[in-house]
This record gives structure tokens, C-alpha cells and sequence, in this order.
């Protein structure tokens, strides 16, 4: 019960005097003036000239998702603290008189550093008690009395005090920054996804809770992609495979122009040329004639990986080998034809060489000069000499014999004659 309904009850009481109840109406129209004035913050809550938002203390207990969900279905979320003078003004208030001990606020860690509820940035302002924080993984921030509403983080299911704030009704804060003195929540972008279980953005800094919607980036979701980006907060890459450009649409990633480069396909030509095909959207099959047991090809020009089956040649294995009529090839036969004529040149050359033993070899191999018919008179002067001397001979050789013999008989005949 704030303090403007408690002089209403009293200005009600029929025990009250005459001058009491005049006092007590007076304060309460007094104090509903300043209410109306200063700002509009619900009963029972307070407001804060610092951070001129409202604030409460509730003290039952509760974990820490839970505490958030309650603060939420009041129009509000767990407290959230910028700065030090927004540490001494909170716990100078309500935290302190009720005497609580650990009290939520909206800091924690989900396993990538503490961040304040749905702000993806880090804390700008911290008051951590030395040594603080010491839990690893998902951890939550209380307010300790104990230690002077320093900062102390506990596992999100303890169950504790909690602290919620709220601004001021956004259908009041259309064409300014507060209403009444309230400051008015960050406007959520419309390219953020929406959440009903609680707030779609941030209320202080717009940052988006469930991140954007395709083609747009940023805390905020106020960025749109750029041309080499696209899908949900901005964080796909279009594919290089893009034909004629890189570029692609922000929200599909769909290639801008439709086409692919040869050896990929599909709209975002993220897909590799399936085996046995290439060129531009795959539309070419590898020729037939590719060596391998798969026959594969390169995928952008069909270009054989394997080499060709016998009787094709080219990169791409469709050249034909041309044949004679006998089935030999063309290039058989001339390779045939020099190799024969290598072999005639080098017989006529060996043919044609001189060695220095020729001479001598055609020397021994004339037959032995006949003696007697190139030297006549010789042998009939020296006929009784030769036939002395043949009759001196062993009787080895019936040749010798047979000469001996006729050269008596020619001297014999000589000798008539005279």
C-alpha cells in the first residue's frame, strides 16, 4: 500500500475527528497532484529520477526466469542498472527499507559473458563484489545486502527477492522521448521476430530479443544486408559461385542472376556439378569415352580426369582416331614407314664404311699364280738341274713327280733337235 492510498483509508475512518479528516484529505489531494505531476508510475511503485522509469521490490520468492516472467505480465521486466548512480538511487529505495538479501536483477549470462535481459552488448557498468563473478555457464546477478548491494552471481535457480521496472505506456510515448516525466521504452523495429512471453526488444536499447527477420541485421535489426549477405540477422555469405556477379537476394540468398557459374547449380549455385555431368547448370554429360571405371570429368569444362578409352583422344575424349581400311591407324602406319626407312639408311651406311683390314683380306683371297706359263725359258734351261734336284726329293708329293717328269721329257726332245 503506497503512501497516497494509506491517506485515503485514513480520511475514511469514522473514528477519525473533523480535523484529522480534513488534514488527511488534503494531504491525499496534495499527494495525488504530485502522483499526477511528477509522474505516472502505478501504486506501489516508485520512481526513479535517475533513470526516470518506476520500480518495485517484490519479496516473494522466486527463481530467476520466473521473477522475469511475473515482471513481465506486469507491463515491465527485471530492474536493469547503467550506471552508478542508478546502484545508490535503486537500493536506496525500497531494497533497503524491506531488508531483503538477494534480490534478482536483470543480469546474466547465458554461456557467452553477462548481458542485461535481451541486450546483446556488453555491460557498460558493473558492480561486482571482488572476486565476482565466479560461476561458470549460465549464471544470474543479485543485489547482496550483505555486502552493500554490491553485485554477486548464484546459479538462475536459486530462489530469491526481485526487483521489476517498468516505462512508461508506449501508446503515450508516440511522438516523444517520455510521458509524464516517465521515460518511454525503445520502439522495437518492425524487421524484429516478435515474442509474446516477453518484450520483442530491449526497452532501453531496441536491441532485439529473437533477432531480426531475413535481409535485415544489426542489435536493432534496422540494418538491411548487403549485397554479399543475406538470411536472418545477416550472417549467410552469398555464393561465390554467383554467375555474372556475387550477388544474391538479402532474404533467400538466391543468385541475383539466376545463372551459375559452368560446374554448379540450384538458385543458390551452392550445388557442385553431379558426377558424370558439367558446364553451365550441369546440363552436359561427361563424354562416354572418358578412361576409368566412372568415367568422371571435370565439372566446369568436361575435361577427362582418367584419360580416353583406346581409339579417342582430346581433352574431352570426342575425337575420334581416324582408321585405314585394314583398321591400322593412320599414325601406326607412318610411324611403321619411318622406322623401315631408319633401318634401310643405316645398312646403306654401314655398307659404305671402309675399315683398314680390307685390303689385306682381298689380298689372301687371290688364287696363287700359275709359274710356269709366265716363266718358260727358266724351266727348260734348268731341266737336267730340276730333275736332279727332283730326283733328290722325298717321294712325298706325286705332283712334284709328275712335273719332274715332263721337264725330262722336254729336254730330251731339245736335244734331238740339235
Amino acid at each position: 500500500m503506497d503512501n497516497c492510498t494509506s491517506l485515503a483509508v485514513f480520511a475514511t475512518r469514522s473514528r477519525s475527528t473533523s480535523r484529522s479528516k480534513s488534514k488527511a484529505i488534503s494531504m491525499f489531494i496534495v499527494c495525488i497532484f504530485f502522483r499526477l505531476t511528477a509522474s505516472e508510475c502505478p501504486f506501489e511503485w516508485d520512481f526513479s529520477k535517475v533513470s526516470r522509469t518506476c520500480y518495485t521490490l517484490f519479496t516473494n520468492k522466486k527463481n530467476w526466469d520466473d521473477a522475469r516472467a511475473h515482471c513481465f505480465r506486469l507491463g515491465g521486466d527485471l530492474l536493469k542498472i547503467t550506471s552508478a548512480a542508478d546502484n545508490s538511487a535503486f537500493y536506496g529505495g525500497p531494497a533497503e527499507r524491506d531488508g531483503a538479501r538477494l534480490i534478482w536483477i536483470g543480469l546474466h549470462n547465458n554461456g557467452s559473458g553477462f548481458r542485461w535481459l535481451d541486450d546483446n552488448t556488453n555491460p557498460t557498468y558493473t558492480a561486482w563484489v571482488n572476486s565476482y563473478p565466479k560461476l561458470e555457464g549460465r549464471a544470474c546477478a543479485t543485489w547482496n545486502e550483505r555486502d552493500n548491494f554490491f553485485w554477486t552471481d548464484k546459479p538462475c535457480g536459486t530462489l530469491a527477492e526481485f526487483m521489476c521496472e517498468k516505462f512508461a505506456d508506449p501508446e503515450k510515448c508516440k511522438d516523444s522521448s517520455d510521458h509524464a516525466g516517465i521515460r518511454c521504452p525503445a520502439k522495437c523495429q518492425e524487421q524484429c521476430k516478435p515474442r509474446t512471453d516477453l518484450p520483442t526488444c530491449d526497452a532501453r536499447t531496441g536491441s532485439c530479443s529473437l533477432g531480426c527477420y531475413a535481409g535485415f541485421g544489426g542489435d536493432t535489426c534496422d540494418a538491411p544486408c548487403t549485397n554479399r549477405t543475406y538470411g536472418e540477422g545477416c550472417f549467410d555469405t552469398c555464393s561465390p559461385f554467383c554467375g555474372g556477379n556475387t550477388s544474391c537476394s538479402a532474404v533467400t540468398g538466391d543468385c541475383s542472376s539466376g545463372d551459375c557459374i559452368p560446374g554448379y547449380n540450384g538458385s543458390k549455385c551452392d550445388n557442385e556439378c553431379p558426377n558424370g555431368t558439367y558446364g553451365l547448370g550441369c546440363s552436359q554429360n561427361c563424354s562416354r569415352h572418358c578412361g576409368g571405371p566412372d568415367q568422371l570429368c571435370e565439372k566446369a569444362l568436361g575435361v577427362c580426369l582418367d584419360g580416353c578409352t583406346t581409339g579417342y583422344i582430346g581433352d574431352n575424349c570426342l575425337q575420334k582416331l581416324v582408321l585405314d581400311d585394314d583398321g591400322i591407324g593412320a599414325g601406326v602406319i607412318f610411324g611403321m614407314l619411318f622406322l623401315i626407312m631408319a633401318v634401310i639408311a643405316t645398312i646403306l651406311l654401314l655398307g659404305m664404311k671402309k675399315y683398314p683390314g680390307d685390303d689385306v683380306q682381298a689380298e689372301e683371297s687371290k688364287p696363287p699364280a700359275d709359274t710356269n706359263q709366265k716363266e718358260p725359258s727358266k724351266v727348260s734351261s734348268k731341266g737336267p738341274a730340276s730333275h736332279t734336284s727332283g730326283g733328290s726329293k722325298s717321294k712325298g708329293s706325286q705332283s712334284g713327280g709328275a712335273s719332274s717328269g715332263a721337264e725330262r721329257s722336254g729336254g730330251s726332245g731339245g736335244g734331238q733337235d740339235e
